[in-house]
């Protein structure tokens, strides 16, 4: 039986791994989802800020900064 709510292809874990690659290699990411839908654009957002926070901890209280209504995350690089 197949059922089109349940998303178990990886695919989400991936765009997480190339949001974050982006973020630091760019400056700069804002997050969509493959699955073009608000709600899948948040959650995607949520799992690379979860993500950032357990991996990045460092970072994140003085070189990131989060525009969460928009999905952007800047990352200031330090010289």
């Amino acid at each position: 039986m197949e059922n089109r709510d349940v998303r178990i292809t990886g695919r989400s874990t991936r765009l997480v791994d190339k949001c974050i690659q982006d973020l630091f290699t760019n400056g700069v990411v804002i997050v969509f989802d493959h699955y073009d839908h608000s709600r899948a654009h948040r959650d995607l957002f949520d799992r690379v800020m979860r993500r950032l926070y357990s991996e990045h901890q460092a970072y994140m209280t003085t070189l990131i900064t989060v525009d969460k209504p928009n999905r952007t995350i800047r990352y200031e690089k330090q010289d």
